[in-house]
């Protein structure tokens, strides 16, 4: 009899280690969830808004560089027209203009080379 009762205890005793250990890694199981499921959506929420952010930036910056275009386009075609009207001749501006940014283009192309070289 007495080899009975402390079986009963015994499996009374694991019984309740196993409640314990299940009680405990249900515990951890619901904080880890809940603290892995916070930080995804913390992350989520900080990505959209630098998303958000940049799509402004670009936006704006589309719209800035179209205008400065816009504005060099007609600034360079006012200078052509001008120096055509100085030398008299037809074409003459935009001749120098094109020439003159063409020589703008090759010493970016060559500086650049030797920046890289």
């Amino acid at each position: 009899m007495a080899g009975k009762t402390k079986s009963k205890a015994k499996k009374k005793e694991d019984s309740f280690k196993d409640g314990l250990m299940l009680f405990v890694r249900e515990v951890a199981s619901k904080f880890t969830s809940s603290f892995l499921a916070n930080f995804i959506e913390q992350v989520k929420e900080e990505t959209q808004s630098k998303i958000d952010e940049t799509i402004i930036r670009v936006k704006q910056l589309i719209a800035t560089s179209f205008l400065v275009m816009t504005g060099v386009i007609f600034s360079l075609i006012g200078l052509a027209l001008i120096l055509e009207s100085v030398f008299n001749f037809p074409g003459t501006g935009f001749l120098i203009l094109g020439v003159f940014f063409l020589l703008v283009a090759f010493l970016f192309s060559f500086a650049n080379k030797k920046i890289n070289s």
